[in-house]
């Protein structure tokens, strides 16, 4: 998969600095080009996403719980986590969720490592947003 990675991003002339890998998938981003890619194995392809960070208005992690299954509905539904994903909101008013934790894939162990990672990258995400908007509020003064 790193090999099919490395091609993607070649393919796009982009020069990963950071990436993460987890099971079945990876996110990278080239702080230069402001583009970040995801891939995600399925089971007899890989689809590559790209998302370019000039249009990306804010970037945050979130944790999505569901309910379980079998639980009878009263009003302390028990939950479980499904998913932790980090949401890059648009210009065009569309959301863009990358997946670092989803229950049907990965072990519940590792949604503890699944969140932190999420949270490094938010974190490196509102930075580079950040040196954007701090760019573009002096060349409009």
């Amino acid at each position: 998969m790193l090999r099919h990675f490395s091609s993607m991003a070649e393919q796009l002339n982009l020069n990963i600095g950071s990436q993460e890998v987890f099971k079945l998938r990876m996110i990278g981003i080239d702080c230069v080009c402001r583009k970040v890619i995801y891939l995600r194995a399925e089971l007899l392809k890989t689809r590559m996403q790209s998302i370019n960070l000039d249009n990306v208005i804010h970037c945050t992690y979130r944790k999505i719980y569901l309910p379980l299954p079998d639980s009878n509905i009263h009003k302390d539904i028990p939950m479980v986590l499904s998913e932790i994903v980090l949401e890059f909101d648009t210009s065009e008013l569309t959301t863009i969720s990358v997946p670092f934790f989803h229950y049907l894939l990965d072990h519940h162990s590792a949604a503890e490592e699944a969140e932190l990672k999420a949270k490094k990258w938010e974190s490196m995400m509102r930075k580079i947003l950040s040196k954007r908007s701090a760019v573009y509020a002096v060349a409009t003064n």
